[in-house]
């Protein structure tokens, strides 16, 4: 009988390995809903990190602007 391991398997698919391990060390002891709810929060947070950079960079373009008035 063979036995599934996902890290033979993602070598087949063309998957990197490193890419399996962190995987499994982020999501291995998640049930569906858990992880649904964790890559809810991860896109959420992805997306409020792009309004902070967003922000910032605005900010930078201000002070640039405000200096060279006076």
């Amino acid at each position: 009988m063979q036995t599934f391991d996902a890290l033979d398997e993602s070598k087949a698919d063309g998957r990197n390995r490193h890419s399996c391990h962190r995987w499994r060390r982020l999501y291995g002891g998640m049930k569906g809903p858990e992880m649904a709810r964790m890559k809810e929060l991860e896109k959420e947070n992805a997306r409020l990190k792009k309004i902070v950079a967003q922000q910032a960079m605005d900010i930078d373009a201000l002070k640039d602007l405000s200096r060279k008035n006076w």
